[in-house]
């Protein structure tokens, strides 16, 4: 998988960053997402907490899904999605079985190409 540096979205295009947390200790993880533009202004941000444990792989995936979803429920077109999840990614990007973690891909493509044909990302 080719690693793409951070950059910004064109002009007129949305840009869609993800990220999420492991709270182990409090049974719970937590889910952040941001839409920005290309002078990076903040469009919409949302966070949310899920109960339950999850493996970390799964946590981005959710991430993922959850991030898309408040997208298009908000109306937003975004350009493409990123994570620094390599993993997440590029089981996005890649055709899935039948584990749960493929279940999930599979809410997360849906819902990408919901947002006019969106892309996924890399971001380290």
């Amino acid at each position: 998988m080719n690693v793409i540096p951070w950059e910004l979205p064109p002009p007129g295009r949305l840009k869609l960053n993800v990220d999420a947390a492991c709270f182990f200790n409090q049974g719970f993880i937590g889910i952040k997402a941001i839409i920005r533009d290309i002078t990076s202004m903040v469009y919409a941000a949302m966070s949310k907490y899920i109960n339950g444990l999850f493996e970390p792989w799964t946590v981005k995936l959710l991430a993922l899904r959850e991030g898309s979803r408040f997208a298009l429920c908000k109306g937003f077109v975004i350009q493409f999605v990123e994570s620094n999840s390599q993993l997440a990614i590029g089981l996005v990007n890649s055709t899935g079985g039948l584990s749960s973690n493929d279940l999930i891909t599979r809410d997360v493509k849906s819902l990408l190409r919901s947002c006019e044909g969106s892309s996924c990302r890399f971001a380290p």
